[in-house]
């Protein structure tokens, strides 16, 4: 099972690489419009993000489904981004699942297969002649 997981893994890498980098990109643009609607459009309402690393921490922590609540928005456009933040996570985390269960079971098949064939030859081994 150990060998199938690594198997996965290994023929998954570019897909994991593409992963990275979108979540890389949805972190800086969900950081920097939650920072802008939060400090720039709306200067009055008392902040949460004091500084625009902060509202990259806001963005990953949002992104990967965490939520540690530290840190909110408290506009309501700030809040139309964190919905937003939080559906494409969760949008594209569902794509990057679906793969790897569907190569996953792939090679677990085969794996399967393998063993039913060395089974079989040892068998046919075992025969009589």
């Amino acid at each position: 099972m150990f060998k199938v997981l690594c198997y996965t893994s290994r023929g998954l890498l570019r897909e994991f690489l593409i992963l990275i980098t979108i979540f890389a990109l949805e972190v800086l643009l969900f950081g920097v419009l939650c920072y802008s609607s939060e400090t720039i459009f709306f200067e009055r309402i008392h902040s949460h993000f004091s500084s625009l690393p902060l509202a990259l921490w806001w963005a990953a922590i949002t992104l990967t489904t965490v939520g540690y609540g530290d840190v909110f928005p408290v506009s309501s456009l700030g809040r139309v981004v964190a919905v937003c933040a939080a559906l494409c996570a969760v949008l594209t985390l569902i794509i990057p699942i679906a793969i790897f269960s569907i190569k996953f079971k792939g090679y677990y098949d085969a794996a399967i297969v393998r063993e039913k064939m060395k089974r079989m030859a040892t068998e046919t081994r075992a025969l009589p002649s």
